[in-house]
């Protein structure tokens, strides 16, 4: 590769303004298709959860909180939250969604936090409105007599996918694009230089 012109390789740049217009464009398109189509969406829905004790035992008090906590894996609680919230799910897409639901309570809290994932906002919502009444409906039968469950927060109504980025991956695919065509015209450019002739009329040679 010969010594590069700098001042010679913004003028080809420049020259070929439209092309890269071109390619930030189309960037931008597949950049939003992907957005738009490829990636699916997950909006999550969030709600709390208190544990109110009837017997303050503080030796008992992070035990009983672990095992509310463990009650949302129960298939029993799930099931019943699906068929509470109206949504039609098989038996597979049930397991997957027992993957989107998040359920914790920070050490020495009694608070309950559950968030579940689903493909639409509204779809979402319900089933946390039915995983939580399913949940005290199991509490009641089971627990009652330990104390009782009250809902902070209901479930909310998510108002932007959680997983995709418009921004971020429209950029990504822009800046992607962008680099690639500055890549290609330098080596087209690097291509060029070294086919002409010098001032003493011989071509460069490439270096093997």
């Amino acid at each position: 590769m010969e010594k590069i012109n700098i001042q010679e390789l913004i003028k080809f740049y420049i020259s070929k303004w439209k092309f890269l217009l071109l390619v930030i464009v189309l960037s931008g398109v597949l950049g939003y298709s992907y957005v738009s189509f490829a990636q699916k969406p997950l909006y999550r829905s969030n709600s709390r959860l208190l544990f109110i004790e009837k017997v303050n035992n503080s030796t008992d008090k992070e035990p009983i909180i672990i095992s509310l906590v463990e009650l949302f894996d129960s298939k029993k609680i799930l099931n019943r939250g699906v068929q509470l919230s109206g949504i039609d799910l098989g038996d597979q897409q049930i397991q997957q969604l027992t993957k989107n639901i998040t359920v914790n309570s920070k050490k020495e809290s009694n608070v309950i936090n559950l968030g579940v994932e689903y493909k639409d906002p509204a779809g979402s919502q319900n089933l946390n409105q039915g995983i939580v009444k399913s949940f005290i409906e199991f509490f009641n039968s089971n627990y009652k007599a330990r104390g009782e469950i009250k809902v902070i927060d209901s479930a909310d109504l998510s108002s932007a996918p959680i997983n995709i980025k418009s921004k971020r991956s429209m950029a990504l695919f822009v800046g992607g694009g962008f680099m690639f065509y500055i890549l290609a015209l330098f080596m087209i450019y690097d291509e060029d230089a070294n086919s002409k002739p010098n001032k003493g009329g011989v071509k460069y040679a490439k270096k093997k």
